[in-house]
């Protein structure tokens, strides 16, 4: 089995694992292999990180869809017969078109975009850039432009905070709290302290000497306003839950080979289970290459023959150092390669554990590369390990 067999079929393929794995260049070599395979794709990310875009051959990335240069991928050697589109996610710019789209009333529309607390909202309530992500799906998935989404969730604690993330914020905005809040400006009829009664907001006005009247008020019309609109998220929220959890959709857990990072993908794997989402693969990256796997090498395997190799390999380069150089230069480049083998068959050991442990769930295995993934052709590379049946 390969990635394309996991994904085959699929609407949407999410992403989740904890930062620093790779999950992001792992997310766009999915989409590479899909669009190789002759699908639309589109790939959608969080990390705004220059190198991303690089590495799929763009300039740069935005909140809007942009497609990777046909000729960029036949450049790189890359199979050419579907499309390729990326975006990064933008959590202000998807409320605010959230709020165009389903405001029917121009004053009320005009009213939250020009509110101080707007952009509040997104850069400091937890879970609104999830939640966000969530609504991009929907728009996209109900776009109807693209065979296949490829998502890569928000970097969070948990990693799953994205799942939870719209009944959070339904919640929050449908709170008691917030209704008690609400009350008297309803009852009132007006945004202003000075139409409420002392009988109604007097613990309100008590809050008034500490935060300001002003500031209040911008809540209260926030609220309010946001309250319109509420109907809508609620909906939407529903419908990417149950999409979510559907047949539709792929979620591939990418993971480092260390026994922290494996823990953690259990934990993950856990609250996966919890949620009532099906995991199809995973993908551990970066794992410590073996050196008799590296090409060229001959498949040398002990210090002796290794020492050797490096003697031929030096030629004139060490013939101008003392005479005892390159053999001492050769072993201590040998005993590395070693050490080397020896965290690779580590790893592979944590792998073939990971596989036993994962019943029928397929696990890929990718090496580490000889650089960062910075361009197409080394995420051309990072795709082929998951093409291969028999993973590294």
């Amino acid at each position: 089995m390969t990635i394309d067999d996991v994904i085959a079929g699929k609407r949407v393929v999410v992403a989740v694992g904890s930062g620093g794995v790779g999950k992001t260049t792992a997310a766009a070599a999915i989409g590479l292999r899909a669009a190789a395979h002759g699908r639309k794709v589109v790939v959608c990310t969080v990390d705004p990180a220059r190198r991303l875009a690089n590495s799929m051959g763009l300039d740069a990335m935005g909140h809007e869809a942009v497609r990777v240069d046909p000729e960029r991928l036949a450049a790189a050697g890359l199979a050419n017969t579907g499309e390729l589109w990326a975006l990064m996610l933008d959590a202000q710019r998807t409320l605010e078109d959230l709020v165009r789209r389903h405001s029917a009333d121009p004053a009320v529309r005009e009213r939250l975009l020009q509110n101080r607390l707007f952009r509040t909202l997104v850069e400091r309530m937890a879970g609104t850039r999830e939640y966000m992500s969530m609504e991009k799906l929907w728009e996209i998935d109900h776009d109807g432009r693209y065979d296949l989404i490829v998502l890569d969730t928000p970097p969070t604690a948990s990693a799953v905070d994205f799942l939870e993330a719209p009944e959070k914020m339904i919640n929050a905005w449908d709170s008691p709290a917030v209704e008690w809040f609400l009350a008297p400006f309803r009852k009132a009829g007006s945004f202003s302290f000075r139409v409420l009664s002392f009988s109604t907001s007097f613990v309100l006005k008590q809050l008034a000497r500490f935060v300001g009247t002003s500031m209040l008020e911008d809540i209260a019309t926030f609220l309010l306003d946001l309250n319109v609109l509420f109907d809508g998220f609620q909906n939407r929220a529903r419908e990417v839950e149950q999409l979510l959890k559907s047949d539709r959709v792929a979620f591939v857990l990418v993971t480092g080979a260390d026994t922290h990072t494996l823990s953690e993908a259990a934990y993950l794997r856990e609250r996966l289970a919890d949620a009532r989402v099906r995991l199809e693969a995973y993908v551990v990256n970066r794992l410590n290459p073996r050196f008799d796997a590296r090409p060229g090498t001959g498949g040398a395997a002990d210090s002796t023959a290794l020492a050797a190799r490096f003697r031929t390999l030096g030629g004139a380069a060490l013939a101008d150092l003392p005479p005892d150089t390159p053999d001492a230069l050769a072993e201590t480049m040998a005993r590395n390669l070693e050490q080397t083998d020896v965290l690779a068959a580590v790893d592979r050991e944590r792998v073939e554990a990971l596989r036993r442990d994962a019943g029928d769930t397929p696990v890929f295995a990718v090496p580490q590369l000889e650089t960062d993934v910075h361009d197409l052709a080394a995420l051309g590379q990072l795709a082929t390990f998951l093409g291969e049946r028999v993973s590294y």
